[in-house]
């Protein structure tokens, strides 16, 4: 389960610094606005456009919009062109990097897993974070600062990629955080100290939800029902399940359906432990 306060008086020092931070934010984007449009206004008498609304439109979209990679290092024509028609076609120029969730950094990103590819993590959105080479390394080492792990917006992100984030991820950068301040020197974590049973735990529960006593679901439908980043992890643990009794797995119809082959899927400690164990 994800806090629902400060992780120590570091990080609430942190998040007070960012609100005070607001106010700046809110002033540099109305004096930019202002800028936009006066901008524009020259535009207009140096006989460019006729529309000052267009003009102001376009300034705006290239200063605020999300854009995906390309060089901008360019204005000849024929470039100026085509970006002028991505914005009528696309409603966006797409010459930029998106900016760095820890540090806004854009001149190089990454697209960073929070479920791991190894565990059937997909390249979805809401599954993925985009880092600076240097934080994406760092994330994937569990070595960010409490400060640099409190920036980052997780609720943007699934619910399932949340709770793999905060029982996995957050977990394995306390352990970072508790060496640091024993030792006082960046140790990288162990991959024993990787403890991903709970968020196992959270998989069999998301299975569980499915099915009800006595009424049978196609083997099919039950993956497509959950969240595509557990989907392969899922077959994996249906698998136990079935081979420990709690799903049985039958024929109807051609189809392979699934059914409880218990009262209740109970999501005990040991059930977890035992199947963690075998697809960890």
């Amino acid at each position: 389960m994800e806090p629902k306060y400060p992780y120590d008086l570091e990080e609430l020092k942190q998040i007070e610094k960012l609100l005070e931070k607001v106010p700046v934010y809110q002033k540099k984007i109305a004096e930019l606005s202002a800028e936009i449009k006066e901008l524009s206004r020259q535009a207009v008498e140096a006989g460019a456009f006729s529309d000052i609304q267009k003009i102001d439109k376009l300034i705006t979209k290239a200063f605020y919009i999300d854009c995906e990679n390309r060089s901008f290092n360019t204005s000849d024509s024929d470039t100026i062109a085509r970006l002028l028609a991505e914005i009528a076609w696309h409603g966006e120029i797409k010459n930029r990097n998106i900016p760095c969730e820890i540090c806004g950094e854009n001149r190089s990103t990454d697209r960073c897993h929070i479920i791991p590819s190894k565990l059937g993590g997909t390249a979805q959105e809401n599954n993925i974070l985009i880092l600076c080479p240097t934080h994406h390394r760092l994330f994937d080492r569990f070595m960010l600062s409490k400060a640099e792990w409190t920036i980052i917006d997780w609720d943007r992100k699934s619910k399932i990629s949340k709770k793999y984030a905060y029982s996995v991820t957050l977990e394995a950068h306390r352990v970072f955080w508790d060496k640091m301040k024993n030792n006082g020197e960046p140790e990288k974590i162990r991959e024993y100290e990787v403890n991903e049973k709970s968020f196992i735990g959270h998989v069999i529960e998301e299975i569980s939800s499915l099915f009800i006593k006595g009424r049978a679901v196609k083997a099919e439908s039950v993956y497509q029902m959950l969240d595509k980043n557990i989907v392969e992890i899922s077959k994996k643990v249906i698998r136990q399940l079935i081979d420990r009794g709690f799903l049985k797995q039958i024929k109807a119809e051609n189809h392979n359906m699934l059914v409880l082959g218990v009262e209740k899927l109970e999501v005990s400690d040991e059930l977890v432990l035992r199947i963690w164990q075998q697809v960890g």
